[in-house]
């Protein structure tokens, strides 16, 4: 029979990957704006960037969706232990996954705000102010998404 905290430790990993799944999804429809064109013609090495930004953005997506299946196992797991059957706690259960999450996302998200970072300085030619303006949006999520990893982190002491 789950305890309190195991239904807890669940709601708090659904609640977090929910936080992710929709700025992430807000980047890639983004960068699949810029990359058609609709906010005026990139350039060659411009579209090239942004085409990293939306791979990065469609990997954090499945691994968005990998912690939330280890989230999953990791309740079932938590069942079991309260059975008395496993060592590891549902706090350590919520550390690790946690700690999986902030190294899992913080690679991608780092590159994503990197080469918008790049676009945003003009290092790969001129944007027009709605470029501009959409490759901002796309920083502006990442770097949210960020702050979440790190607001985890503190949470969990790491």
């Amino acid at each position: 029979m789950q305890t309190n905290q195991q239904n807890d430790n669940r709601q708090l990993f659904g609640a977090v990957l929910r936080e992710f799944t929709a700025p992430l999804k807000r980047i890639a429809d983004q960068a699949n704006r810029l990359i058609a064109g609709e906010q005026g013609a990139l350039d060659q090495a411009q579209t090239e960037d942004v085409r990293i930004i939306l791979q990065a953005s469609l990997r954090l997506l499945g691994l968005v969706d990998k912690l939330a299946a280890s989230a999953e196992q990791a309740g079932a797991v938590a069942e079991a232990n309260s059975a008395g059957t496993s060592q590891l706690s549902g706090g350590e259960l919520r550390s690790r996954l946690l700690a999986r999450m902030s190294h899992d996302l913080r690679s991608p998200l780092n590159s994503v705000v990197g080469f918008a970072d790049l676009l945003l300085q003009g290092m790969e030619g001129p944007l027009s102010e709605k470029q501009q303006q959409a490759i901002s949006a796309i920083a502006q999520e990442a770097q949210a998404l960020m702050e979440l990893i790190a607001e985890q982190s503190r949470a969990i002491g790491r």
